[in-house]
Formats: structure tokens, sequence, C-alpha cells
């Protein structure tokens, strides 16, 4: 049988993983910004899926990147609620 990782080592593996989470939320709000320095009437869009136009299709993906934004808030908001907890754990002698 093997031994369980250590609360503290786990603890370590949260505080990396909220730390990938930021670095997407950094990458997130780059993107957005790199989209809103487009003039909407100057997008086009393709033939395929459903009719739309530029400016429809850049607002629908603003809307998206908004609500993963917020996602990953929350998400950032669960870690610290873990690692709140996880940071108290460990082993009895």
């Amino acid at each position: 049988m093997t031994n369980p990782t250590a609360p503290s080592d786990l603890y370590l593996q949260l505080q990396d993983q909220l730390g990938e989470i930021r670095d997407l939320v950094r990458k997130v709000v780059d993107t957005t910004a790199e989209y809103r320095l487009h003039e909407p009437e100057t997008l086009e869009v393709d033939t395929l899926g459903d009719p739309t136009t530029g400016p429809e299709a850049l607002a629908a993906v603003l809307r998206g990147l908004k609500l993963v934004d917020q996602a990953l808030d929350a998400t950032d908001t669960a870690y610290r609620n873990v690692l709140a907890d996880a940071g108290r754990l460990y082993v009895k002698e």
C-alpha cells in the first residue's frame, strides 16, 4: 500500500493550480483587450453557421469572454476557500 501525499504537499499543489488559473485570467484579459481593439464595422463573418454580421459576432465573443472571466473569478474564490482549509491539515503523529 502506498502512503498518501502529505497535506502540506497537496496544499502546494493547490497553490500551483491557483497560479495557473490566475495566469489564464491574465490571458483572457489580454485576449479581450485585443478583441476590443477591432472596430466592429470593419469585421465580416464567413458563411458557415447561422447568418450573422461581424459586429454581432464580435459582441458575442466579448460576451463569452466576460462569462469566462466571471467563471474564472468564481474558481479563484473557490480555490482560496479550499486553501484556507487545506492549510490547516497535517498528519497526526
